[in-house]
C-alpha cells in the first residue's frame, strides 16, 4: 500500500510542479511489479497456471514464429502480384 501512495505522490508531483524524479520513480514502480510474483509464490493455483505458461512458452514461439513466416510470405506475393495496380 505504501508503494502504491508513494507512486502517485511522484505522479502527482511531476504532474503539478517541476520537480523532475528521474529514475527514482522508475525503482519504486518496479517494487509493485514484485508483489505480483510475490502473489504467484504464495498461491498454488496461480503458481501452477505460471509454470504451465512458462512450459508451453517455447510451442508458442515456434507458432508465432510460424505465423509471422506465412504473413511475409503472403506480404511477399501482394507486393509481387499488385505493384503495378
Amino acid at each position: 500500500m505504501i508503494i502504491v501512495i508513494v507512486t502517485l505522490v511522484g505522479i502527482f508531483m511531476g504532474q503539478y510542479s517541476s520537480i523532475s524524479f528521474g529514475p527514482q520513480t522508475t525503482i519504486v514502480r518496479s517494487f509493485r511489479i514484485v508483489r505480483i510474483f510475490y502473489f504467484f509464490k504464495k498461491n498454488r493455483a496461480l503458481k501452477g497456471t505460471l509454470m504451465t505458461f512458462m512450459i508451453s512458452l517455447p510451442a508458442m514461439a515456434n507458432i508465432g514464429s510460424l505465423l509471422l513466416l506465412i504473413i511475409l510470405i503472403y506480404a511477399i506475393m501482394g507486393v509481387y502480384l499488385f505493384a503495378e495496380v
